[in-house]
């Protein structure tokens, strides 16, 4: 049995996932960004041992942490020690879309929605070459 699908109730519908969160891979905005922009895009720098958002070239946005209170063996957290694992500890469905569309997969989900918000770092003559770099990787 589909573990969505108990006793059938979503027998017959379309279940998508409307609230869907990831975790940027670090090189999500720069992979596929025009050079002339890249240094200027968000990107993760490590600083005092810790890995870091850097955008506009060095005006630091906190430290990259991944958004995502799954394990990579599939275990959910149970509190707050989310907040201190890397990417290399949080589930692959949280940054890789292949893996995510295994995952959906595998739950009998048909479509997510997901938007990024490039406005949000502040810079709004990159919000073009942001949103190219996001739908890159994500689309």
């Amino acid at each position: 049995m589909n573990p969505t699908n108990r006793d059938g109730i979503f027998d017959g519908l379309c279940v998508m996932d409307v609230d869907t969160h990831i975790s940027e891979p670090h090189d999500l905005w720069t992979e596929n960004a025009p050079v002339s922009v890249r240094d200027r895009l968000p990107r993760v720098k490590e600083i005092d041992r810790a890995k870091h958002w850097i955008v506009d070239g060095d005006i630091n946005l906190g430290t990259a942490t991944p958004v995502s209170v799954v394990h990579h063996d599939g275990n959910k957290s149970n509190g707050i020690e989310f907040f201190n694992w890397s990417m290399e500890e949080v589930h692959a469905a949280s940054y890789d879309m292949e893996a995510r569309v295994r995952l959906m997969d595998d739950l009998g989900l048909r479509g997510i929605v997901m938007f990024s918000d490039p406005h949000s770092v502040g810079l709004p003559d990159l919000c073009d070459p942001a949103w190219h770099s996001f739908s890159d990787v994500c689309g």
